[in-house]
């Protein structure tokens, strides 16, 4: 059966259709038709449970749902085949011209479909499981992609190059839609996805445990323009929030974007300050996103930071470039909640390029350690060391108090009451940032503003007032 349908000038769109399943152990659905756009198919069984979540922007046009797990496609859940109405919803937040074209075939057939290899489905590992039970850094990356949204590399691809790089973990973060297949990897894989409803402002999801029904979200927001949109995604965040997931605002100052999206910023947990440094061709202006950083903890919204390589696909020396940056978290054991958990706090820093390693302490005591994020007063040495010589500059309450030149450096601050106090480091030669470390400080003030159009327009005008100065 074929199913077809054109898109409105409407902002949001929901078509729904049916499909009669009979006595079959798998359903094939494929996307003949559609522009390669973010926009989903959401297929569910006739009990109303979510089988598969399928993205139109990806080069992959055929999944399969089936009864056995290693027949089943990634982006699908395996179980049984019921006879009935099946639901076929095709989501649209992306303005998207022209139609679609899908088409869904009930079959006997058992197809492994090459997921031999395959062993795991990350959304049902335990968040609790430790994988590694040294205490001490874990090198990770918290922004990918693959060939199953609009990457072009396949899982194996990333999983190898993921050990190449000597990762311990890593986000797997195609664009709203979740893994649910994995090959076998020495690194820990976080189910994750990129909310990527427009291009008005993207978010990552860390920390998912089902495939999202964007549907339910849209259909709820009363209305079809942008308000109902923000809305739309405002319920997304608060909903990800409550259940204990982070979200992040990825690459919040792309060349050419506007950013039109509005929702509660006590949603948010994270700030990917450093995005895709690999590009040859710059995009992301991550100096303004580090500003961006500092002027949220003026304000009392205290995200934290962290790097994503967003890595599509092989650059010119024929690597997949994940791990730059490097995300580094400091847990007493590895496993997914633990690192969320580290994230969510702060303890981590960001580096790219080079190997660094840092080391925050009271004057004069080798023993007791602080951690990037820890609530502190008083005293702190920030102790870094890096692989090649750098500049390293301290920085209070967005403003840089000290510099030091060199492989390593031994910077004190002194903590007081709402102020806090970070490290970072820049190439000796180019200035281009390689150290992000997230702050210590004694921060609790309760933001006034929480809307993220107000906070914007707030920058906006720090940057004029600073500009005009």
């Amino acid at each position: 059966m074929v199913l077809r349908g054109s898109f409105t000038q409407e902002t949001l769109q929901i078509d729904h259709h049916t499909v009669e399943i009979g006595a079959a152990t798998s359903i094939v659905v494929t996307l003949l038709e559609g522009a390669f756009e973010h926009f989903f198919c959401i297929v569910r069984d006739p009990a109303g449970v979510q089988r598969a979540l399928i993205t139109f922007k990806t080069r992959i046009k055929e999944y399969r749902i089936s009864t056995l797990p290693l027949s089943t496609d990634n982006g699908a859940l395996p179980g049984e085949i019921t006879q009935g109405t099946w639901t076929i919803d095709v989501v649209r937040s992306y303005p998207v011209a022209g139609g679609y074209a899908i088409e869904v075939v009930e079959t006997s057939d058992i197809d492994y479909r090459g997921w031999g290899d395959y062993a795991f489905n990350p959304l049902a590992t335990a968040f609790d499981e430790v994988f590694d039970a040294r205490d001490g850094w874990y090198r990770g990356d918290f922004h990918t992609h693959s060939a199953w949204s609009d990457g072009r590399v396949s899982l194996a691809d990333v999983a190898k190059a993921a050990e190449q790089a000597k990762l311990d973990f890593f986000c797997m973060s195609d664009h709203s839609i979740v893994a649910t297949k994995f090959p076998k990897t020495s690194c820990l894989v976080i189910p994750s996805t990129e909310v990527t409803w427009d291009d008005n402002g993207h978010y990552n999801v860390h920390g998912v445990t089902e495939l999202p029904d964007w549907g339910a979200f849209i259909s709820g927001a009363n209305g079809t323009d942008m308000a109902a949109k923000s809305r739309a995604l405002n319920a997304v965040f608060a909903s990800y929030h409550s259940q204990g997931s982070i979200v992040s605002i990825n690459h919040p100052f792309p060349y050419g974007w506007e950013l039109l999206h509005d929702y509660d910023m006590r949603n948010i947990g994270l700030l990917e300050v450093i995005n895709a440094p690999h590009l040859f061709d710059e995009e992301i202006d991550n100096e303004r996103a580090v500003r961006f950083f500092d002027y949220l903890w003026s304000q009392g919204h205290y995200l934290m930071g962290v790097g994503g390589s967003d890595a599509h696909k092989k650059n010119y020396f024929d690597q997949y470039p994940i791990g730059i940056p490097t995300t580094h978290v400091r847990v007493n054991g590895l496993s997914i909640e633990r690192v969320l958990e580290a994230a969510r706090l702060g303890h981590s820093f960001v580096s790219m390029y080079e190997d660094f390693e840092v080391s925050f302490r009271r004057p004069g005591d080798t023993k007791e350690t602080l951690l990037p994020g820890d609530r502190t007063t008083g005293p702190v040495v920030f102790k870094a060391r890096c692989s090649a010589p750098v500049v390293w500059e301290l920085v209070r309450c967005g403003t840089v108090v000290a510099t030091e030149k060199g492989r390593t450096c031994a910077l004190e601050a002194q903590v007081e009451p709402g102020t806090w106090w970070r490290l970072q480091a820049r190439d000796a030669f180019s200035g281009e940032l390689r150290l992000f470390v997230n702050p210590v400080h004694d921060c609790s003030s309760v933001p006034e503003v929480t809307g993220f159009q107000d906070v914007l327009r707030g920058f906006y005008a720090s940057e004029s007032a600073v500009a005009k100065a």
